[in-house]
């Protein structure tokens, strides 16, 4: 079984030059039977007063998963264009997780998928996550990170973190996916895909060209395009059955 799956970091949906970028792409994929999953980070949203409901909406009536996206920007200045100072104390670890998820929830979505900024994994992470219904996380990669952060550790496969939660490790980023180290996760008979972009990457019309190849190459090459969470409950079963 080779799933691969679409997943956008979306950030700046409430930006109007974003979201025309970001609808039209939801709108193709859906007539095509293709469903992404969409990590939604509100919070620059909530910083610039703007309300992202009927964007999420939208997105959910073409049938595409949507996830909760976290960044743990710091209470002072992370709300300051420009600044995007982390802070991984644990009180604001959470109020940055219970924030996001409060957005969401305002727009009808319980997200059952996670991803967080930076590839951060604080401490409080996978406690938080667990208590709050999600099922699978994506906050690691199976490559190794581009510098030594703090919690960026690779992680070869996928596999149960607690209480049910399973850990389904990030398989590239756009530019990765359609180079020379494409990159993909083995578990059992099952191969996955698991590709990430930026909402705004979209902005720029060769990562549109680029998208665009690598979900033609995928269908051409025998990949099934399915959601994030799809990918998780295949994870699930085969993990469950091996013990």
């Amino acid at each position: 079984m080779r799933l691969a799956s679409l997943t956008l970091h979306a950030e700046k949906l409430h930006r109007d030059e974003v979201w025309a970028v970001v609808v039209p792409l939801a709108e193709r994929t859906a007539r095509r039977g293709v469903r992404l999953t969409i990590f939604v980070h509100p919070f620059w949203a909530l910083a610039d007063g703007a309300d992202v409901t009927d964007r999420v909406v939208r997105l959910t009536d073409l049938g595409h998963e949507i996830g909760q996206h976290t960044h743990y920007y710091d209470a002072h200045t992370g709300r300051v264009p420009g600044h995007k100072a982390g802070d991984l104390d644990p009180g604001n670890v959470v109020r940055r997780l219970d924030e996001d998820r409060a957005a969401l929830e305002r727009a009808g979505i319980s997200p059952r998928g996670f991803v967080s900024g930076a590839w951060a994994f604080p401490e409080v992470l996978t406690e938080w996550l667990a208590g709050h219904g999600f099922t699978y996380d994506c906050s690691l990669r199976t490559y190794a990170p581009p510098s030594d952060r703090r919690g960026t550790t690779p992680a070869a496969a996928p596999h149960f973190v607690r209480d049910g939660l399973c850990e389904v490790p990030t398989t590239a980023s756009l530019r990765r996916a359609v180079g020379l180290r494409p990159g993909s996760a083995h578990i059992g008979d099952l191969a996955y895909r698991l590709v990430y972009c930026h909402d705004d990457d979209l902005l720029d019309p060769r990562k549109r060209v680029a998208l665009g190849y690598l979900l033609a190459v995928l269908l051409l090459r025998g990949w099934r395009l399915v959601s994030a969470g799809e990918i998780a409950e295949r994870c699930r079963e085969v993990l469950t059955r091996h013990g």
